[in-house]
């Protein structure tokens, strides 16, 4: 089985049934069919064959479907990209994937044309919502084209390369296969109750793993509707009026975008009754706020715990974990990011790939079938990340009895003041049960004596007034005195990737600049 399969058998079983609402514009399974026929015929005109790749740089658009349907019909391969990146950082995306054609939103026109002079091979450029004769992207659509070339597309063929978000480094571009996106389609179908009544609302940046892996190719997977929101500045009450409006059923967001709906004003000013599943994931989300977002939404959270690498889903706190654990009273089972599902193995091993016991923390790594077949490009990275047939994470975690998984850290995040290893994680779940607080990121710092120590970096909700002082008693109450942050600072917003996560490698640079490294 491929994607392009699954479009073409859509459109064969329900071709008036709408695939994509993007504003005004309806496009439906039919519609989705002809039209990324027609884009796979220009782009094979233009030379494009089995292998090669097309980019993205835009803002959300429910064309961008078609682009990918097109692709996956072709044996052509996805190279989305982030446009909150800058011309150098998308140059290097551009060497590194080599893709022919870039398909993007003209707002970043500039950027494309300063990135695209370190690009030999891109040959040409197209923008959705261009204007001028020469580079729309409707002209790729409506063009005296031949037919698409007939190519035999494998469930191992590559179709997305998706780039990491860079929190820890380099950008490195995990390439995903037909049978890994399929597999791990049917698993978010499964285990977040998607049916052909789905409608799912992409406000995620369509440039992600989480977005394309977890909503777009779930949704088309089982016949959904998807409805398309610009992802460029999410804004609480355009997306809770999206929800009414057109009858959402499923949403998956950051934990940052859960926050600020909660915070919002407008909250309770729209209907909201028809969403079914609320996943979150892709940050560890505090567990004051999950108890607080289950009360005002009710029980339709699904937390999915996954990476770029390894699709959208391998372990799943469900529904039921959350009702459970509720009705139990068990604060820290809500800490957890759930069980492994049937399809992924997981195991949590110390440095020598040993399983560690039950409770004590290690390294996650992954094995299945959703898992990349490497980084494009890179294979002293590829080596690093899949060792023995197995994905090394670099997420650290324990389990408990029951099997659930509990992430502990980053590994590359872990300060360590004294020789002594402090969790981030732990420190941030204390700080957010301070009201007054909608964002924290806990960091290390140079220290003179101790080599690090921890800093705590905060964001005040609206209207609440917070101060050092109360943070520094709260910790200590809760935590060992050699666990309390011995700075904090306030801040207005936190620099955040693409997908909403806190970058605390940018947020380190403020003090760390006059370091050779980044840690000591």
């Amino acid at each position: 089985m491929n994607v392009g399969e699954i479009v073409r058998r859509q459109a064969r079983w329900a071709p008036d049934k709408v695939a994509t609402i993007d504003g005004a514009e309806q496009i439906t399974y039919g519609q989705l069919h002809e039209r990324s026929d027609r884009l796979l015929g220009a782009l094979n005109a233009l030379g494009l064959k089995k292998g090669d790749r097309v980019a993205t740089l835009s803002d959300n658009c429910g064309r961008y479907v078609e682009v990918v349907a097109a692709a996956a019909k072709g044996g052509l391969i996805v190279v989305p990209i982030n446009p909150r990146l800058n011309a150098s950082e998308v140059a290097f995306i551009l060497r590194n994937s080599g893709p022919s054609v870039l398909i993007g939103s003209s707002v970043y026109r500039g950027i494309i044309a300063e990135a695209s002079k370190s690009a030999p091979e891109l040959i040409r450029v197209f923008y959705f919502d261009a204007d001028q004769e020469g580079d729309r992207y409707e002209q790729l659509i409506f063009a005296k084209n031949p037919s698409p070339a007939e190519v035999e597309v494998e469930p191992d063929d590559g179709l997305f390369i998706s780039y990491t978000s860079g929190t820890t480094g380099v950008h490195k571009g995990a390439l995903m296969t037909h049978h890994n996106l399929v597999i791990n389609a049917a698993n978010v179908a499964l285990h977040c109750e998607m049916t052909p009544a789905t409608r799912a609302l992409v406000v995620m940046p369509q440039s992600t793993g989480g977005c394309n892996h977890h909503i777009v190719l779930p949704t088309l997977f089982v016949g959904g509707t998807l409805v398309v929101l610009d992802a460029r500045n999410f804004e609480p009450g355009r997306c809770l009026g999206a929800i009414q409006e057109h009858r959402i059923t499923h949403v998956q967001l950051v934990p940052t975008m859960i926050y600020r709906l909660l915070d919002s004003p407008q909250f309770d000013q729209f209907d909201i009754s028809s969403l079914q599943v609320l996943g979150y994931g892709s940050a560890p989300m505090a567990v004051e706020r999950l108890r607080e977002a289950l009360d005002r939404f009710g029980p339709i959270f699904i937390q999915i715990y996954g990476q770029t690498e390894a699709g959208s889903v391998a372990v799943c706190m469900s529904k039921q974990h959350h009702i459970d654990a509720l009705e139990a009273g068990s604060l820290e089972i809500l800490g957890s990011s759930g069980r492994p599902i049937n399809t992924v193995d997981v195991r949590i091993v110390d440095e020598n790939g040993n399983d560690v016991p039950v409770g004590e923390t290690g390294e996650v790594i992954l094995r299945g079938d959703t898992i990349m077949q490497g980084y494009w490009n890179a294979p002293d990275e590829t080596a690093e990340a899949l060792r023995n047939g197995w994905l090394h994470t670099g997420d650290l975690a324990r389990a408990d009895d029951a099997g659930f998984i509990y992430h502990v850290d980053r590994k590359k995040d872990i300060i360590i003041s004294g020789g002594v290893n402090i969790s981030a994680r732990e420190i941030e779940e204390i700080i957010y049960r301070h009201p007054g607080v909608r964002e924290c990121a806990v960091i290390a710092v140079p220290d003179p004596h101790w080599g690090e120590s921890v800093k705590a970096v905060i964001a005040v909700r609206d209207n609440h007034q917070v101060n050092a002082e109360e943070i520094t008693q709260l910790c200590r109450t809760h935590l060992a005195s050699f666990k309390c942050p011995r700075s904090i600072d306030f801040i207005t917003e936190f620099p955040k990737s693409g997908m909403g996560k806190i970058l605390k490698r940018e947020l380190k640079k403020m003090y760390w600049q006059d370091q050779e490294r980044l840690v000591s």
